[in-house]
């Protein structure tokens, strides 16, 4: 009977092929380009599942829920109820259970029921109790006159109320309310409905947070900061969120932080700071800086003390910053030379320059800056990075030159230099043993490659199209053995190809897809 069911899964029938979104969550979700067919929604019964006791896993995606739901299975472990049409969850729906809950594409605006008086009004309550013990006992110690026997109990009683903390009374107080005990995963995804993110106090045990396409989120509430095990928190392309809460600055855990095409984040600037009740907001650079402060500082300070960095290492090793409207790279980003290990920065109109302080990323392994029509070049302190194994600056129209200290990159193994400014490369790039991709296509001043390209013993993939190369190729090329592909489309003036080259060699040359040079 159905008492044996554990999984169910409720789809549209174009829903499978559509499932290529979210690869760093762990539901899948449909493409959000495709919105066909979304108010088309299936009507069905809560009672319908009310005798399936092992239901762990539940996929009602385009579903409209009817009645009630107290006697759903209060074991399911994944919920996946994408375009949800209710604003919040049913109330009477138990999830205590449940660890992955994908809400993506929904109506949804708040994810949990209120329960009480909010947490702040308890605050003011317990804040005026407690000082009424604490105005007696003051007046107490004041007064010279002794104290009668028959208010020792009475005093006794101020003393563990003073004691008890407003903080510690409503520490308790969030325990009893915890809805989403067990939640490690929340998808909100496309959720347009949302201006500001849902009161996450119930999940604190939450690991990965997916805000992405959220086009009306203007404000993250400020409940993320209790979320200690928060890993990932993705907001990329939500094009109305212009500043965060500086409690984010408090997330010791966070490994992921995909700001990504967020055009209205900027960087700090100096302005007055004014707050609001729901506290002070900070801007991008404000929050790298508290995000590299133990708790203590950062309600207390705005600049980083590099002795405070090496007791207090955080563990941010993924920064996605593309599409965001910084004009330079916050200072804090060094200090997280012991984790960092991807930096993104794609799009960013208005960023100037790589700094010499990024040197210090010793552990970088992915830098990508493409799109940066404001960046004329790279420092030379970019050789000390030993570890960088991708470097993007294709479509940096302002790059004319390489440094040579690049040949310094010993793990490099794809370089993109394609639609640059670039004018030639500099010897030192028959260094870089380890690389394997060459992008220099559209490169239309690239008139010359060094002699020392034939160094490159492990490079499989080179792209010359549309660049100005005259005549020849060096002819050392010849003696890349790895080669597997070399591509002069639309190189004009190239008149030969070296002699020598090998015969299985891939070569696309003209408008020809796939032509072996014999």
């Amino acid at each position: 009977g159905t008492s044996k069911i554990e999984a169910i899964g409720l789809i549209k029938g174009n829903d499978k092929a559509e499932r290529e979104e979210h690869d760093n969550v762990l539901i899948n979700a449909p493409n959000h380009d495709d919105d066909t067919d979304s108010d088309d929604k299936r009507l069905v019964e809560a009672a319908d599942f009310a005798s399936m006791d092992r239901l762990r896993l539940l996929m009602i995606n385009h579903v409209d829920l009817k009645g009630r739901c107290r006697r759903m299975p209060k074991r399911i472990k994944l919920l996946q109820w994408q375009r949800c049409p209710f604003k919040s969850l049913p109330p009477d729906f138990h999830l205590k259970e449940v660890v992955a809950l994908d809400l993506s594409y929904s109506s949804i605006v708040k994810v949990k029921r209120n329960q009480g008086w909010p947490t702040r009004r308890i605050a003011i309550f317990l804040a005026s109790l407690m000082s009424l013990p604490l105005m007696f006992l003051t007046f107490l110690t004041s007064t010279a006159v002794p104290l009668p026997t028959t208010l020792a109990p009475f005093v006794l009683l101020c003393l563990c109320l003073v004691s008890a903390t407003p903080e510690k009374l409503i520490e308790r107080r969030m325990v009893k309310e915890i809805v989403f005990e067990k939640l490690k995963v929340l998808d909100l995804t496309a959720c347009n409905e949302l201006t500001i993110t849902p009161d996450l106090s119930a999940s604190p045990g939450l690991e990965k947070l997916v805000l992405d396409r959220c086009d009306n989120l203007v404000k993250i509430h400020e409940s993320i900061a209790l979320l200690k095990k928060l890993v990932l928190l993705s907001m990329s392309r939500c094009k109305k969120l212009k500043e965060l809460p500086d409690c984010i600055g408090k997330l010791g855990s966070l490994v992921v932080l995909d700001a990504s095409n967020c055009p209205k984040l900027k960087e700090a600037r100096e302005r007055e700071r004014v707050l609001e009740p729901e506290g002070p907001k900070v801007s991008l650079s404000d929050l790298l800086n508290w995000m590299l402060q133990s708790d203590s500082q950062v309600s207390n300070a705005c600049s980083v003390d590099e002795s405070v960095m090496a007791q207090d290492k955080r563990l941010l090793e993924k920064l996605y910053l593309s599409g965001t409207s910084i004009g330079k790279l916050p200072f804090s980003i060094c200090f997280l030379q012991e984790r960092l290990r991807t930096l993104h920065l794609n799009d960013c109109k208005l960023l100037a320059e790589v700094p010499e302080w990024i040197a210090g990323l010793c552990l970088l392994e992915d830098l990508s800056i493409s799109n940066c029509p404001s960046i004329t070049g790279l420092p030379n302190a970019i050789g000390s990075l030993k570890k960088l194994q991708s470097l993007n600056l294709s479509h940096c129209n302002g790059i004319e030159n390489l440094p040579d200290s690049v040949g310094g990159l010993e793990s490099l193994t794809k370089l993109l230099l394609e639609n640059t400014s670039l004018v030639d490369l500099p010897e030192s790039v028959g260094c870089l043993g380890k690389l394997k991709i060459l992008h220099l296509g559209s490169c239309k001043q690239l008139e010359r490659l060094p002699s020392s390209i034939g160094k490159l013993g492990d490079l499989t993939e080179l792209i010359l199209d549309g660049t100005n190369i005259d005549e020849l190729l060096p002819s050392s090329i010849a003696s890349l053995q790895k080669l597997q592909l070399l591509s002069v489309r639309g190189c004009r003036r190239l008149e030969h190809l070296p002699t020598g080259l090998r015969e299985d060699l891939t070569v696309l040359r003209e408008e020809q897809q796939a032509k072996k040079r014999i």
